[in-house]
């Protein structure tokens, strides 16, 4: 999973049609949560909430499929920073 460094919550949202509504915490706790983290894997691109004490398994995601394009790159991506690693 990628983190890209420079972009806003609100544009990558925009770009990628995800809502920035927060819910309330799964687990209960009362507390909201909000999505304002960009991440980006393989196949998908998303936001996700901070971290709370609940736990991992109670932080909000929000996805929306990559498009072939993108999961083309990513893999590119993955594939030489992979080969970059294995050189040291």
């Amino acid at each position: 999973m990628l983190y890209p460094v420079g972009v806003s919550k609100e544009d990558w949202a925009k770009r990628y049609e995800i809502s920035l509504e927060p819910r309330p915490c799964a687990n209960g706790c009362g507390k909201d949560h909000y999505p304002e983290v960009p991440f980006a894997s393989a196949e998908w691109r998303g936001l996700r909430s901070h971290p709370h004490d609940c736990g991992p398994q109670f932080d909000l995601r929000r996805l929306s499929k990559a498009n072939p394009k993108e999961r083309a790159e990513m893999r590119l991506l993955y594939d030489s920073l992979k080969n970059e690693m294995g050189k040291k």
